[in-house]
């Protein structure tokens, strides 16, 4: 119960902020450019994965460590305003408990824009059903659209963690600093081979990678082939799959692992924090 009263209070903390304006904004902004592309191009290929991978990983490599720079550094930017932090460590709960309610907020905040942004991406695409009868056919999953939804969020934990740390001790160019610098990380070794031995350990590359793989799932058939890498326009390889299976249960375990070793220190760290001096 005082848990929940903490997670309520971090809601209302937000309310006629720009924090609640950017959860709204961004998604309507993104999924509109998505959709008036859709609307006015012939996508070749496979439309279905074509729009499910540009839309995860835009999303994944830059408005999402971006976005968690930005949220955390506002979030913390209200605490310094309120009596440079008096007020959220001078409170009767626990130091961890208020540590948790926050990075949940961010948590929270960030899924819901994604969730939002799909949404807004589904009901376009009936729109264009609707009024577009004689366009080309798209059809999409939206089961594996929130499936994806829940491994970039899920994934993403690490990196909320680090940025609301960043943002309490050196404040908000820092956090925002660090979502450009993320972002950079994301689509350099995430989004590309050069990553292929090494993202399940970096905490940026994860989002990417995690919600990347299940564009794969997207293709209506599956060839009994056991080579990796067998796709065609509307088939592919049941060895691929199985190796999308594995990895994303690899990266799984590694956010999970990650995500519990920097819970554990940043919660130690925030216990002996004593805030830091904000300077007008």
């Amino acid at each position: 119960m005082k848990f929940y009263r903490i997670l309520c209070s971090e809601w209302l903390k937000t309310k006629n902020t720009a924090i609640r304006k950017l959860m709204i904004s961004i998604p309507i902004l993104y999924t509109g450019s998505i959709l008036a592309y859709i609307f006015t191009h012939t996508i070749k290929g496979n439309a279905a994965v074509t729009i499910f991978d540009a839309f995860f990983q835009i999303w994944t490599y830059a408005i999402l460590p971006i976005g968690a720079g930005l949220i955390t550094s506002l979030m913390v930017g209200q605490e310094e305003q309120a009596g440079e932090f008096n007020g959220f460590l001078g409170t009767s709960f626990s130091k961890m408990s208020m540590y948790l309610g926050k990075l949940l907020m961010v948590f929270f905040i960030s899924t819901m824009s994604l969730l939002i942004s799909v949404i807004l991406l589904f009901a376009g695409l009936k729109i264009r059903a609707v009024y577009m009868p004689n366009a080309y056919n798209i059809d999409m999953n939206i089961k594996i659209f929130l499936q994806a939804v829940a491994l970039a969020q899920g994934s993403a934990m690490p990196i909320f963690i680090i940025q609301l740390c960043i943002a309490l001790a050196f404040g908000k160019g820092a956090s925002i600093g660090l979502g450009c610098g993320g972002s950079l990380i994301s689509g350099i070794i995430g989004g590309t081979r050069l990553g292929d031995s090494m993202w399940k350990f970096i905490p940026w590359t994860l989002p990417i990678r995690m919600s990347d793989y299940l564009k794969f799932f997207m293709y209506h058939r599956v060839k009994n082939i056991n080579k990796i890498e067998v796709i065609g326009a509307d088939y592919i390889a049941k060895g691929t799959l199985n190796f999308i299976s594995k990895e994303v249960f690899g990266g799984a375990i590694a956010t999970l692992l990650i995500s519990i070793i920097l819970i554990f220190l940043a919660t130690i760290w925030f216990n002996r924090w004593e805030g830091r001096k904000v300077y007008d």
